[in-house]
């Protein structure tokens, strides 16, 4: 999975027409890429009362994909 990071705001996501995002990172999963298949996912942050945002994925099985925060982590820009 991968992670690209507003670095604008979320007013205003582009400035001047060009997007301002941080360079791609992945997304692990307790240190391990997660593989989705080849079809695309629905990824979707949420908070369930915790104080953190945990990740929930709809994946082309149908099935839903729990992510704690705590087991998620983000590489280092360009690996």
């Amino acid at each position: 999975m991968l992670l690209l990071r507003n670095v604008g705001t979320n007013a205003e996501p582009m400035f001047d027409a060009e997007p301002m995002f941080d360079y791609v990172r992945q997304l692990p999963f307790e240190g391990e890429r997660i593989g989705l298949g080849i079809h695309s996912c629905s990824p979707a942050p949420a908070d369930f009362g915790r104080g953190v945002v945990d990740l929930l994925v709809g994946e082309e099985s149908g099935t839903i994909r729990y992510d704690p925060h705590e087991a998620l982590s983000a590489s280092s820009p360009g690996e």
